[in-house]
């Protein structure tokens, strides 16, 4: 798609273009995921290869935690075989001399089957990838969210709306993916807070109400929670200062179960002066030299 070329490019110059080119490109690939069906029958013509963007172009690198979230089920499935290929015996070679005709899709198959490849959704891969890119913008997201909401139910819906969320409203897109995607909160919390203090602020409170809940009625889903807290705490302690790490923590918090992290926190502050230090003085011995 031309659009897509001119925009995805590195070159600085092409930024002034990139809020109507993605507006175009927004507007197709919704119509697309809006008309979306999975195919009754797909004919693979060479290997299945997986274009993801990568880089700092205007298209976003695009994040891993989408990889576990519909309909997508879990890391390098968008690398799985297309199910709906059944491959046919006699199309393979023999012994390296015989050659077969491509596999093709079975027409008994289940048509309205989920897959997760990358051939079934290159459409909504790319759209994810341009609502990650730094360049995103308010009026961008606005028109996806108009148009998500005027077609009704779309393909990747639940995805797209958490992208544009963590552009417009970052209190609804914590909530929403603390109550739905627990597994994730680590992978997420890293790849679109870093160490925005403020940001972390608004995580960890959505998180803890949510242990609350649990706590006092619980769903089976403590032990999932915790777990995922542990991860996002081991990731927050090498983001954060050792100071702003105890500020982040609950005041209800149990001392024990935050003690470890307490500790690893400081023991990274150290590390980190340590390293400073040497590097300091190895540039110093350099200029003396």
């Amino acid at each position: 798609m031309a659009i897509s070329v001119r925009i995805s490019s590195k070159d600085q110059t092409r930024k002034y273009i990139f809020e109507e080119g993605a507006t175009v490109l927004c507007k197709i690939y919704i119509r697309r995921l809006a008309e979306w069906k999975p195919p009754v029958a797909r004919q693979l013509c060479g290997p299945q290869h997986c274009h993801l963007t990568k880089g700092s172009g205007h298209f976003g690198h695009r994040y891993s935690w989408l990889d576990h979230v519909p309909p997508f089920h879990g890391a390098k499935s968008i690398q799985q075989p297309c199910i709906h290929l059944t491959p046919n015996p006699s199309s393979f070679p023999r012994v390296g001399i015989f050659k077969g005709s491509p596999p093709t899709a079975s027409k008994h198959g289940k048509p309205r089957e989920s897959c997760s490849c990358y051939l079934c959704n290159e459409d909504l891969i790319r759209f994810q990838s341009l609502l990650s890119s730094d360049f995103t913008t308010i009026g961008l997201v606005d028109t996806a969210l108009q148009m998500v909401q005027n077609n009704g139910s779309i393909h990747g819906e639940h995805s797209i709306k958490l992208l544009c969320l963590l552009h417009k409203d970052l209190d609804k897109c914590f909530d929403s993916v603390v109550n739905m995607y627990p597994s994730i909160l680590p992978d997420f919390a890293l790849s679109v807070i870093g160490s925005d203090y403020g940001k972390w602020k608004q995580f960890l409170t959505c998180l803890m109400v949510k242990l609350r809940e649990e706590a006092q009625t619980p769903t089976g889903k403590e032990m999932v929670y915790s777990s995922a807290l542990q991860g996002v705490l081991l990731q927050l302690c090498g983001l954060v200062s050792a100071t702003d790490f105890l500020r982040l923590l609950p005041d209800d918090g149990n001392f024990i179960f935050f003690l470890p992290f307490i500790k690893l926190s400081f023991e990274k502050q150290q590390s980190k002066k340590i390293k400073k230090h040497i590097i300091d003085k190895g540039e110093e011995l350099r200029q003396m030299t």
